[in-house]
């Protein structure tokens, strides 16, 4: 069974951020690069993907139990189309044997149509799935800062204003889910799916960073469908914003690892560097011993922590050779 064009779309994203310099954007690129050779956005992904992976992946999708509960929810708006389907068909066959009966079961075909569709309408279905994500040696990276980069990660994803909240090692996260449907006067109108919460709980185990994770929203029942796809999204750009921002906190705490080490060494020989100087102006710039960015007061320059531990390596390299 092959891959919906969503599913391949958002592996390939979740590659690119973790392979590729640009990520995104270096997606996006190549993406374009196919389709000036005539292919249209569809087969452009289709033919990356395949290039990426392998044809063997793309004819087999892996197994995911969040595909299983989507389709769940899905099915508990499908009523609504059968008991619709029912009843043209017992429409079609009063008109066939009585043309005059039949045009009173047209009339009741309309009526029990608008009147399903608003039942539908008012009647939400509580949806839930949980998971469990490992991220493997992990378990030393700061919990706080590890949520607040998550967050700052989903918004991008989703650009949507999310209200979240951290107590103890648990986030939460919520939003007004929403989609948009063909309207009656056949333009995109955007429908609310009611309000979606995120709980994420961060535990240890071992040297693994462990965080199990609540989704929950009740959307209508008559958009169950749409519901379904807006939800697959919000789930994997979650999976993927948490991952992006373990792999952040970690290399940041990493550098200042390493800049903390490049300052010892350089001590050692007797040398203590409390300031190094700007790339773009020369100025004496503060090593920072908090945050992963500061600026130079002369001229504005934003100089990161990954920068300062360049400088200090190159130090470091000129008092061996000295």
């Amino acid at each position: 069974m092959p891959k919906t064009l969503e599913d391949m779309y958002w592996e390939l994203y979740e590659w690119y951020q973790l392979n590729v310099i640009g990520g995104a954007k270096a997606l996006e690129k190549d993406l374009k690069g196919l389709e000036s050779k005539g292919l249209t956005r569809e087969e452009a992904i289709k033919s990356l993907y395949v290039s990426v992976f392998g044809r063997e992946r793309f004819e087999v999708p892996r197994e995911d139990p969040l595909e299983a509960s989507l389709q769940h929810l899905r099915r508990s708006g499908a009523w609504g189309l059968l008991l619709t389907a029912l009843l043209t068909i017992l429409t079609l066959i009063a008109f066939l044997a009585s043309p005059s009966l039949g045009v009173l079961f047209i009339i009741f075909l309309a009526l029990s149509i608008g009147g399903i569709a608003g039942v539908q309408r008012r009647r939400t279905v509580p949806w839930s799935f949980s998971e469990t994500l490992k991220f493997d040696g992990m378990g030393w990276v700061e919990v706080s800062k590890v949520a607040e980069e998550t967050v700052k990660q989903y918004s991008e994803f989703l650009v949507e204003d999310l209200k979240h909240s951290l107590e103890g090692s648990t986030l939460t996260v919520e939003f007004p889910a929403s989609t948009k449907v063909l309207g009656d006067e056949k333009q995109l109108v955007t429908v609310d799916l009611g309000l979606f919460r995120i709980k994420a709980t961060f535990s240890r185990s071992s040297d693994d960073l462990v965080v199990n994770v609540a989704y929950s929203c009740a959307p209508p029942e008559y958009y169950a469908e749409q519901a379904a796809e807006a939800f697959r999204k919000y789930v994997k750009a979650f999976r993927l914003s948490l991952k992006r921002a373990v792999d952040e906190v970690a290399e940041k705490a990493e550098v200042y690892r390493e800049v903390a080490s490049l300052l010892k060494a350089i001590e050692s020989k007797g040398i203590i560097i409390r300031e190094v100087k700007c790339p773009r102006c020369g100025a004496p710039v503060e090593i920072p011993r908090k945050g992963h960015v500061t600026r130079c007061r002369y001229c504005g320059a934003t100089i990161t922590i990954s920068d300062i531990r360049d400088i200090l390596r190159s130090a470091l390299d000129s008092f061996r050779s000295s």
